[in-house]
């Protein structure tokens, strides 16, 4: 919660200085204002607003005269439509999902299986993946309303401009049509170019979900998947980068102790389940542990030792300061906190001595270097360094590492946010494509019967749609709040 109110507070500060030097200069240089209009440009408190006349109508033009694209509208048309009832279903269902969870205290975890959830930064969203949720919802908003303006054009309705409003972090396209001729068309007309952004949100969702799961394949001539993690960045002032073999980026981390990693899923499982479990004991050979104690004094490690060396327990309550890196390097078995007992009488179990219980000696294995060795709680390393799935197979492709790593944070977004638009619009609800979607349907489907009637189920299904939309709503964000 603290990361949301302070990235509030950030923007909130931006929005402020930046209208507070608009109107400063607004009021000094007389032609700001019409370079500002020349350009569409408008910018109100926490509100930037951009509308072009014209715009982009020669390739709307193009695009709407293409043949084929009377066809690809029609299928969109049918499918939206058939789509209505669904969508009015899903919610009914979203909407008793949330309130049983909410009732039966169910986990965050159990949550995830709903198909409608609410995005908040900073809440159920990274903070540091804002970035990729602009620029997702703005790319959807886009395909969206390109969608109605291509079929516009397609059914002889002139677009007399497109428009942009980014409201606080908020992005939001329209397109413009003259009111008068878009109700003097076919019904069957009409229906294509309301339908045209649900179809459009529809395909770019499941174009987006292909790209995200076709990307460890696309990506494969120049990355690896499956083979591990690599670290892209390190905290500077991290412990992480102290010591002789530090963590750094571009390293290939493969295993943490002895949990494999083949992604960052398993980064994450191995890094709890080396906070969650005791600290591990290591079998070593008696007489070695004998060379390393040779004056056979219990004694822990000396000012002199500490930099490379650890203070070890046996089982007979013996401690011995022996070099951890050496001694891992023989690759010694794992024997329990609970049972420290080796396959062998010849063989010692030596447990590290920590300096509290959240403390852990952590050996982090690197196919590309010596291992990582880290002494301290194991939270440290997973929030101090990022990782993605995707290695580098070439030294130079090692300043691309992220493209395919931002690419599937793009798509998971692209995908879910499309799709989110896609049933949001469907629904019949006022101020929403759904809402002109349905009267043109009703009109259609119910042509036998008169005007007042047709208005009457038109709005009947609207308000049940709204109210449904308005109570999904406020059931996500209340769990939340």
């Amino acid at each position: 919660m603290s990361e949301i109110l302070a990235l509030f507070t950030y923007l909130t500060i931006f929005y402020l200085l930046l209208y507070v030097m608009h109107i400063i200069i607004r009021q000094r240089i007389s032609s700001y204002e019409t370079a500002l209009q020349s350009i569409g440009l408008e910018l109100k408190l926490f509100q930037f607003r951009w509308y072009g006349e014209g715009k982009f109508y020669r390739l709307i033009y193009r695009l709407g005269n293409w043949r084929p694209i009377k066809t690809w509208f029609v299928i969109g048309a049918y499918v939206s439509a058939l789509l209505v009832i669904p969508s009015m279903v899903l919610l009914v269902k979203t909407l008793i999902e949330s309130w049983t969870f909410e009732r039966e205290g169910k986990s965050d975890s159990a949550r995830q299986s709903m198909i409608l959830q609410p995005v908040l930064p900073g809440v159920n969203m990274p903070v540091g993946d804002l970035g990729y949720y602009f620029v997702s919802l703005l790319i959807c908003s886009v395909i969206h309303e390109a969608g109605h303006a291509i079929a516009a054009v397609r059914e002889d309705v002139r677009v007399l401009g497109f428009g942009m409003n980014i409201n606080f972090v908020l992005p939001v396209a329209y397109v413009n049509f003259p009111t008068d001729r878009l109700l003097s068309i076919r019904r069957c007309q009409r229906l294509r170019i309301f339908a045209a952004g649900i179809w459009h949100n529809i395909v770019f969702s499941v174009f987006s979900y292909g790209i995200l799961y076709s990307l460890p394949y696309l990506s494969s001539p120049w990355f690896d998947y499956q083979g591990g993690v690599s670290v892209y960045a390190v905290k500077a002032d991290s412990s992480l980068s102290n010591g002789p073999t530090p963590l750094e980026v571009y390293d290939v981390i493969t295993g943490v102790n002895n949990c494999p990693v083949k992604d960052s899923s398993d980064w994450r499982r191995c890094i709890i389940q080396s906070i969650v479990n005791p600290a591990i004991g290591y079998c070593l050979e008696t007489k070695d542990i004998r060379m390393n104690t040779p004056n056979k004094v219990n004694h822990c490690c000396s000012e002199l030792d500490q930099k490379n060396s650890l203070c070890f327990q046996s089982d007979s309550k013996r401690f011995s300061c022996l070099p951890v890196r050496s001694l891992l390097e023989k690759k010694p078995s794992v024997c329990g906190y609970a049972n420290k007992t080796c396959s062998s009488d010849s063989y010692t179990c030596l447990t590290p001595i920590l300096e509290s219980n959240t403390s852990r000696l952590i050996q982090v294995k690197r196919g590309n270097n010596k291992d990582f060795l880290f002494v301290g709680n194991p939270a440290e390393i997973y929030y101090d360094s990022d990782v993605t799935d995707y290695i580098p197979k070439s030294w130079w492709i090692q300043p691309f590492q992220l493209l395919p790593y931002r690419t599937e944070i793009i798509s998971h977004y692209a995908a879910s946010f499309s799709g989110a638009l896609a049933i949001l619009n469907v629904v019949p609800c006022f101020l929403l494509d759904g809402q002109h979607m349905t009267k043109v349907l009703v009109d259609i489907l119910c042509s036998c019967y008169n005007n007042y009637i047709r208005t009457i189920i038109t709005l009947t299904l609207t308000i049940v749609g709204t109210i449904l939309l308005i109570l999904n709503i406020i059931m996500g964000l209340w769990h939340f709040l």
